[in-house]
């Protein structure tokens, strides 16, 4: 689009509340975004035309959208007119605006209170949906690793680095295999004692609980919050150093 004086707008001009920040990861690495904070909103700037990666662009919850051209000048969408001169803002990209955040947690939490279940081998054993290996394991896998297979998986990692990784399909890398139900993670080959016991446990632990709860063979169980895994990100492992 040109605009009334002959210049043309090149750039995307999106401003956010702060307590949207976190939606900006979903577009971290796509290129040309920088982000700045300006009378306490989180203004971003990038290209018109994103590509495949404009959905994720488009679904950001901003208050306001526009089209900027080379003089700094704000048109709401659609309108050849501008409305608004943005004045010359400290810019970062993406990536320095929003830090990688190592996911380094205290994965080995146990439960305060002890469920008292029983496991025992299963006759019917189950797919594995999660995988606890080593961190050097992780690392080399993740390193050579299609970044079509990365983008299902998710891991979190502890300081004794232990690494629990979930998703399908799992890595094949050596390490000890568990399936899922909801959000009960039990070794492959053991079931409950009697199986229906997963329903029951699952459902009250995904209400109150929140969290992960591992089981080993002898029953007892330790807790990890969800909310600590990441997606398996080449950049976020690479820099996870214990």
């Amino acid at each position: 689009m040109e605009t009334d004086n002959g210049n043309r707008v090149n750039l995307a001009v999106l401003v956010l509340e702060p307590q949207y920040e976190g939606q900006l990861g979903k577009i971290r690495i796509i290129p040309g975004w920088k982000a700045a904070r300006y009378e306490d909103h989180i203004w971003l700037k990038g290209p018109l035309d994103n590509g495949k990666q404009q959905l994720l662009i488009n679904s950001l919850p901003a208050t306001i959208r526009y089209e900027m051209d080379a003089s700094n000048r704000l048109f709401p969408i659609g309108r050849l007119t501008p409305t608004a001169l943005l004045e010359e803002l400290d810019w970062l990209p993406l990536i320095d605006f929003l830090p990688l955040e190592i996911p380094v947690s205290a994965l080995p939490g146990i439960l305060q209170t002890q469920m008292g279940i029983s496991l025992v081998h299963s006759t019917n054993p189950k797919p594995a949906s999660a995988l606890q290996t080593s961190l050097e394991e992780w690392k080399a896998f993740v390193n050579d690793a299609p970044l079509i297979r990365l983008q299902r998986l998710q891991f979190a990692v502890s300081l004794t680095r232990e690494v629990i990784v979930i998703g399908d399909p799992l890595p094949p890398i050596p390490g000890k295999v568990y399936w899922m139900d909801k959000n009960l993670v039990i070794p492959v080959g053991f079931d409950f004692d009697p199986p229906f016991l997963a329903g029951l446990i699952g459902n009250k632990a995904a209400a109150e609980i929140r969290e992960y709860i591992l089981f080993k063979e002898n029953g007892t169980q330790r807790s990890i919050p969800s909310d600590i895994f990441k997606p398996a990100e080449r950049a976020v492992v690479r820099l996870i150093n214990l």
